[in-house]
């Protein structure tokens, strides 16, 4: 292993390069802590009053809407794959926690391209990549709108607008902007670019972005909006489970601020996703001057239900696949 270190350094810098990001991400939730003056024993103590018998009912909502959030996933994919081969809904549902749990090991958006690759059977395969990211580009545009609309929100309530909140208001919109220009003209960038060798290779990935009527890329990022609407309630619910009592339309600000900070900080795996996830609420909440332990103990709850137990759930359909 050390050889292999030596001899490819850019693996060492990179791995590295995401043992600082990690560290940097503990060491200012760390900060936020020791700001209000709390610490592991607020956390825990948050925790103990959040997963209490008095919350079973919201915990069972929160657990229905995590089903109904990966059964839109599934069907967004069920979907985007029918260009393919057609598709079940139950065999979408077992690809997408199958990738989510691939996810788990692997960095980046790896796993979750092996695990709907894998249910494949169809011998052009590789064009599912260019399908995949297509589903993926959708949610993150709803994610990306919206998120803009929320940070307004609050640059314009804490007047933020010389800070770095108004700052990164501006690059959103202006990166808004260009992705709605990119995808109008796709069919007339595609021609351009077909003259360049390199695009002639990744072409077989990603042809079938251009297959897609208009009516069924609307069909889709509707799927997309219900799925980001669906844990927004999630999200809003556990937070009032925690006691963050702030009006829901400041809930649902910084909410959306939070899969904003998710879609646009890049994640290395699913525990640096986890770090963003806390720090982001954690810094936005602070303008509001919320408990920091609640928020976290509301964030990490989120992420045991919709994240690690489908994460689980899927390890067993890896064990079924291998049988076959």
């Amino acid at each position: 292993m050390i050889d292999s270190l030596i001899k490819s350094p850019k693996k060492w810098i990179v791995g590295l390069g995401k043992i600082l990001v990690f560290v940097g991400i503990l060491w200012a939730l760390q900060q936020k802590f020791a700001e209000k003056q709390q610490g592991i024993a607020d956390l825990l103590g948050a925790l103990s009053q959040t997963w209490t018998l008095n919350n079973v009912l919201a915990f069972v909502a929160v657990f229905v809407l995590m089903l109904v959030n990966w059964g839109l996933e599934a069907r967004k994919w069920q979907l985007l794959a029918q260009k393919i081969e057609p598709m079940s809904f139950w065999a979408a549902y077992q690809s997408v926690l199958l990738g989510l749990s691939l996810s788990f090991i692997t960095p980046a958006n790896m796993g979750d391209i092996a695990g709907r690759i894998w249910k494949l059977t169809h011998k052009n395969r590789s064009a599912s990549i260019g399908a995949i990211l297509l589903g993926n580009a959708l949610q993150f545009y709803v994610s990306l709108v919206l998120g803009c609309v929320a940070l307004w929100r609050l640059v314009a309530q804490f007047h933020l607008w010389n800070n770095l909140e108004g700052i990164v208001l501006g690059c959103c919109g202006l990166f808004f902007m260009v992705l709605l220009g990119l995808y109008v003209s796709r069919n007339a960038l595609s021609q351009y670019l077909s003259h360049a060798r390199w695009y002639s290779y990744l072409q077989q990935y990603f042809y079938i972005i251009a297959t897609y009527s208009w009516s069924e890329i609307i069909s889709t990022q509707w799927i997309a909006f219900l799925r980001y609407l669906t844990f927004s309630v999630q999200f809003v619910v556990v937070l009032k489970i925690c006691h963050v009592d702030l009006p829901l339309l400041d809930l649902l600000t910084v909410v959306s601020l939070v899969f904003l900070s998710k879609t646009i900080i890049p994640a290395f795996n699913f525990i640096s996703d986890l770090g963003i996830r806390e720090f982001s609420a954690v810094y936005f909440f602070t303008y509001y001057h919320v408990n920091v332990s609640a928020v976290v103990s509301a964030t990490l709850s989120l992420w045991l239900i919709n994240i690690l137990l489908p994460v689980v759930v899927g390890g067993v359909f890896v064990f079924t696949i291998a049988k076959k």
